[in-house]
């Protein structure tokens, strides 16, 4: 390798100088917060329906007025209503976010400047974890870099004929997707080619094979 080449690649490693474009800072405990959000939502709507229910029963049940049990079922009724309502909402608003974080997201290159992998067996299926520092280059010229984590299954890697460290190794350089107002997802593919035109729509899961790298702050 000649010294021009040579000054090229390290350029290439370089985080992003003062006057590049930067990402805002990564959300600690970005996966757990997720499952929290999820379980959460999941525990309100549960709620509304379970305590309408009882709330209807006890109308009919006890004896009291006509007002008075029509009242305890409308309640009811409504209760179990808005435990529909509220999950419509909440699809409704992640189609729109998805959209908006799809049209963000600019084509680039990730080199892992780390790797530690970890084998985790589970009922519902073994997996590795992945732990890296990624060095992100756009296709546009910026470039970012922090400390992401992810989980491959045993069975994707069967199908794809070669073990973790063969994809996810050091100095490994993998075609990506990345929002720069968004460092806590990376979208990778590892079967893509340097130079590889890349898209991946989520809503209609239509794409190439693909793996999520999150934040691991």
């Amino acid at each position: 390798m000649d010294q021009d080449d040579s000054n090229a690649r390290k350029a290439d490693l370089r985080p992003a100088q003062d006057g590049a474009a930067k990402a805002p800072p990564q959300t600690p405990g970005y996966l757990r917060r997720g499952r929290l959000t999820l379980l959460g939502r999941i525990a309100i709507a549960v709620t509304l329906f379970v305590g309408g229910l009882i709330v209807v029963i006890v109308g009919v049940e006890a004896r009291l007025s006509g007002a008075e049990r029509l009242g305890f079922v409308v309640l009811g009724a409504a209760l179990m209503l808005l435990s529909a309502l509220l999950p419509v909402r909440w699809i409704v608003n992640f189609k729109a976010e998805t959209a908006k974080e799809q049209a963000l997201r600019k084509p680039g290159t990730v080199e892992l400047l780390t790797a530690a992998s970890t084998f985790k067996r589970s009922a519902d299926g073994n997996s590795w974890e992945l732990r890296s520092e990624l060095q992100i280059l756009l296709d546009s010229g910026p470039t970012f870099r922090g400390p992401y984590r992810t989980a491959v299954e045993d069975w994707r890697l069967e199908d794809w004929g070669r073990p973790l460290d063969a994809w996810f190794r050091v100095g490994a350089t993998l075609r990506c997707l990345y929002n720069p107002t968004n460092p806590d997802q990376v979208l990778v593919f590892p079967h893509a080619t340097r130079g590889t035109e890349v898209t991946y729509n989520e809503l209609t899961t239509t794409g190439p094979d693909h793996v999520w790298f999150y934040s691991a702050t």
